[in-house]
C-alpha cells in the first residue's frame, strides 16, 4: 500500500489531469491543423507560380496564358482575402478576451 500511496501522491487530481489532457490534445490538434494548412498553401502556391509567371504552354497561345494568369491571380486574391478575414476575426476575439470584465 505504501507504493500505491506514493503513486497516488504523484498523480494530479482528476479534474486537473483532464484539463491538462484536453488542453494538450487541443494544442496538438491545432498544431496538426496548422501544419496541414501550411502544406496545402505551399502546394497551391507552387501550382500557381508557373501560371502567374506565364511559364506554361497552354492551348490558344498567349491568350491562353493570359487567361490562366487572370484565373491564378483571382485564386491568389481569394486566398489573401480569406487570410485577411481570419486575421480580423481572431484579432476581434483577442481584443474581446483581453478587455477587463465588469463585476
Amino acid at each position: 500500500t505504501a507504493s500505491s500511496d506514493a503513486a497516488f501522491a504523484k498523480t494530479p487530481s482528476r479534474s486537473a489531469s483532464r484539463g491538462a489532457t484536453t488542453t494538450a490534445a487541443v494544442a496538438a490538434d491545432a498544431e496538426k491543423a496548422m501544419e496541414t494548412s501550411q502544406e496545402t498553401a505551399v502546394f497551391v502556391l507552387r501550382g500557381l507560380l508557373p501560371l502567374l509567371s506565364l511559364h506554361v504552354e497552354l492551348p490558344m497561345g498567349q491568350k491562353g496564358k493570359l487567361n490562366a494568369h487572370d484565373a491564378a491571380a483571382d485564386v491568389l486574391e481569394g486566398i489573401i482575402g480569406s487570410i485577411s478575414d481570419d486575421i480580423e476575426r481572431y484579432d476581434s476575439i483577442i481584443k474581446a478576451a483581453s478587455r477587463p470584465r465588469r463585476t
